[in-house]
């Protein structure tokens, strides 16, 4: 709601169809004279405050109002409305008004027998006010002239309204498919070039059947308002239909490139959209895209081939089409090598042993990721992962590590080998609806690997994002036989209250402690933490250990389990089975394989 909404609507006026309606509803001169002797601003000052009244007290209408606006708003423009109405119906500003109104009420979800109604509640009242208002000898005339008037914006409202549903999608108020279509072809007529993107959300169909249609609607709602709030005004976003929209962008020597929009389009969905009464969800997009001339003549021809890169964007699992990166720097950079390279042999997955220290034993392997460059380069997460943070290639990243992850533990159980392995993942990771699903269908891909095999480590900062949500997702991992760390543990906000609600096996003591161990306060923070474990039953795994000493203190403070340099670095996927740590700083092993060490290898 906006106290200057009037000024910015779009008239479409014909002059045979306005003196028809005119003289169907019998306006005359008189008529005209009539409303510019009524007291229009003492009937508004009486009339506005019985009206807001009535509005405040229906539940459905004042939900509308504090959500669009304020109850001083809606008292301006109820004021100025009804001072409005003392020009005759056929000026420009009058129509403008009437058909602003008509819009505006569509736009705030107020359907066409709800605005009758109150349109209704607030013409009585006028009418009423002018008769009582008005001098007795002209008083009768005076309200059926006002009536008139307000009767006919009432004619020009709803037929603004019905024309505003010819060409909008109801639910996201974007052009719908027709219109859509007819603004790409005024583009293709005005521009030298179009650039067009058919895009479709990915996760949606688990929103609409877990959560509901009600929720997918929301959903659709939201990734239209954030879409449109990233593309210039003069690019055309339309609903195509179902979870497909339309966008089409008038190029020239400014025009942004696909990657550009594309880039802004999915950074705009990776805040989590929030759903009353359900944990926020997160959906991404697979994108076509075509461009006139180039691709076609005509419309149909532009829109097919986008529709066909789509498709063959989504079969290859892709989320956009390749760019160049050579005017990219830092972590747009590191976005698009990273994209680039998911599902290549250029993201790797090595595993660095986590050892029991009282024998010794390989317990698990952390799972950690590097990137190799068109070098050979291996660079580690310290490098790459400040640059993804909040950027949706993060989540792909994950998704690409846990496949490997599956398909390596797959590999080692052919070769009589069990282990288990711990992934890293986020609260994005965990919040996105079809994250349980994703795992199932890896256990149904590779069925030698078990829940058991599997765990996950996520940071305790992110545990506190959603903290209620976190924790039922959580708990429903490890019912299904998951185990859960939770990392990086008394970096955070620690405390006994949300160790007791956050379903967890394993706290993770950050290896900032460990490198404090020589201190009395860093000796007392990981006896602390030790202790804080006990009665819940929780494993300690310290992290960062690289001295003989730091081993055996951790050992006497009764930490389990640890896992550092002193250990062993990072290993080869194919190394792994092969390896054996014999309690002296030396490794055993049927190959001379060694890791370069960098202290930023681990996430």
């Amino acid at each position: 709601m906006s106290s200057n909404f009037w000024e910015n609507a779009e008239i479409s006026l014909n002059d045979q169809n306005l003196a028809d309606g005119l003289t169907l509803i019998g306006w005359t001169t008189e008529d005209t004279e009539h409303i510019a002797a009524v007291p229009w601003a003492s009937v508004a000052a009486r009339v506005v405050p019985m009206f807001v009244q009535t509005i405040a007290a229906h539940p459905v209408f004042d939900r509308l109002v504090i959500t669009h606006g304020s109850y001083q708003e809606l008292n301006q423009l109820a004021t100025r409305y009804l001072k409005s109405l003392s020009r005759p119906p056929t000026t420009r500003l009058a129509i403008q008004i009437a058909q602003r109104i008509g819009t505006l009420h569509v736009q705030m979800g107020l359907s066409s027998l709800a605005f009758l109604a109150a349109y209704w509640s607030l013409f009585h009242d006028v009418i009423q006010s002018v008769s009582t208002l008005s001098p007795d000898p002209v008083r009768w005339q005076l309200a059926e002239s006002a009536a008139k008037r307000m009767a006919w914006d009432l004619l020009v409202m709803s037929s603004t309204q019905s024309g505003y549903y010819a060409v909008h999608d109801p639910l996201t108020h974007l052009p719908n498919r027709w219109a859509t279509e007819q603004q790409v072809q005024v583009l293709m007529r005005q521009c030298p070039s179009v650039m067009v993107l058919f895009a479709d959300l990915n996760g949606f169909k688990m929103v609409n059947d877990t959560y509901g249609h009600d929720a997918g609607d929301h959903v659709l709602q939201e990734v239209a308002r954030r879409w449109r709030a990233v593309l210039r005004s003069s690019d055309c976003l339309g609903r195509w239909g179902g979870d497909e929209f339309l966008l089409a962008l008038p190029g020239g020597t400014t025009a942004p490139t696909a990657s550009h929009i594309i880039d802004k389009l999915l950074q705009a969905l990776t805040v989590p959209i929030q759903i009353t009464g359900h944990p926020p969800v997160t959906v991404s997009a697979a994108f076509g895209v075509a461009s006139f001339p180039a691709d076609g003549l005509s419309v149909g021809a532009v829109i097919q081939r986008a529709d066909q890169q789509l498709y063959e964007a989504k079969r290859t699992r892709q989320r956009w089409v390749a760019y160049p990166a050579k005017t990219m720097t830092g972590a747009a950079q590191w976005a698009f090598r990273i994209h680039k390279a998911l599902g290549t042999s250029d993201i790797v997955v090595h595993y660095q042993p986590i050892i029991d220290l009282n024998s010794g034993q390989v317990r698990e392997w952390e799972a950690l990721v590097r990137y190799r460059d068109s070098a050979g380069h291996l660079h580690y997460p310290g490098e790459f992962l400040p640059a993804l943070q909040n950027h949706h290639v993060l989540q792909m990243l994950d998704g690409t590590v846990l496949e490997q992850v599956f398909r390596d533990l797959t590999m080692w159980t052919i070769q009589g080998y069990q282990a288990t392995v711990s992934v890293n993942v986020t609260s994005t990771d965990l919040l996105h609806p079809e994250f349980l699903q994703r795992l199932q269908d890896l256990h149904a891909r590779y069925p030698q690997v078990l829940p058991q095999n599997i765990g996950f480590e996520v940071l305790e900062s992110a545990v506190l994002v959603y903290p209620e949500q976190i924790a039922s997702i959580l708990g429903t991992l490890r019912e299904q036989g998951y185990h859960i760390a939770l990392d990086d543990f008394g970096t955070g906000y620690s405390s006994l209250s949300h160790l007791q609600k956050i379903p967890i096996d394993v706290l993770k003591i950050d290896r900032s402690f460990v490198q404090d161990w020589h201190s009395t306060s860093g000796r007392g923070l990981i006896q602390a933490i030790v202790g804080m474990s006990q009665p819940f039953g929780f494993r300690t795994i310290a992290e960062g250990v690289e001295t003989l000493a730091q081993h055996q203190t951790l050992r006497s403070l009764g930490c389990q389990w640890a896992q550092g340099w002193l250990y062993s670095a990072a290993r080869d996927a194919h190394h792994v089975i092969h390896w054996q740590w014999l309690g002296d700083g030396v490794m055993s092993s049927s190959n001379d394989y060694v890791d370069d060490k960098n202290p930023q290898e681990n996430r």
